[in-house]
């Protein structure tokens, strides 16, 4: 995870992915924006496995009740 801008602080830069949904706790001061970026294999159920690399930009603000969650999603399709 990077910070382009703002008030936003993550706990690391990088880490391993916990699963299929990874929960990842951010600092936020004010409005930002991040870069979220992915490299994990995908597996079909032939038994054959790919790797996958996915980045987004995330723009973040600042909850009123101090939590929120963004949902960032890879859509693979064949």
């Amino acid at each position: 995870m990077i910070v382009k801008e703002g008030g936003v602080k993550p706990p690391a830069a990088g880490g391993p992915l916990a699963g299929l949904e990874t929960r990842i706790p951010l600092e936020v001061g004010g409005p930002g924006k991040l870069e979220v970026q992915a490299i994990y294999y995908s597996c079909s159920n032939t038994k054959t496995c790919s790797v996958r690399s996915v980045r987004w930009d995330v723009e973040v603000e600042a909850a009123a009740e101090g939590k929120g969650e963004v949902d960032v999603v890879d859509d693979i399709r064949p």
